[in-house]
């Protein structure tokens, strides 16, 4: 998780963007992990990145924007 610091819109976006309205990226950790996690942006060069869940690979997707956000809306 700490390769995130740099680069984080390296890693692709996760299929959860597609339904939820908000660019949720992914990062595969050790062939099993899904870390899924966003990016805002501070600046230019600036930005935090929010990993809201790590989840084994052969957990089902999350469906909703409150699975993934959960009691942080």
């Amino acid at each position: 998780m700490l390769t995130l610091e740099n680069f984080p819109q390296r890693c692709s976006l996760a299929i959860e963007s597609k339904y939820m309205g908000i660019e949720v990226r992914q990062l595969l950790y050790q062939k099993q992990f899904l870390i899924l996690f966003t990016v805002q942006n501070l600046g230019e060069e600036e930005g935090v990145v929010y990993i809201h869940r790590v989840r084994h690979g052969s957990q089902q997707r999350l469906e909703n924007i409150q699975d993934l956000l959960g009691d942080e809306l």
